[in-house]
């Protein structure tokens, strides 16, 4: 199929993928901000959608 076109989703952060119900913030658990998943980091390297800088960033604990 010559017309076929592939979508590639990369995750801003490495990390262990998990149900949006288990993130520890009641706003995204709750499903207030609409279904999704959380990742729990497996490092301090997030990656930007865009060319930018991240500056401020909430402690998850």
């Amino acid at each position: 199929m010559a017309d076929e076109k592939k979508l590639h989703i990369l995750a801003p952060v490495s990390g262990l993928a998990m149900a949006i119900t288990d993130v520890s913030d009641p706003v995204f658990s709750q499903k207030m901000m609409g279904d999704g998943f959380g990742i729990e980091p497996s490092d301090s390297q997030i990656a930007a959608p865009v060319d930018g800088r991240i500056i401020r960033l909430t402690d998850a604990s």
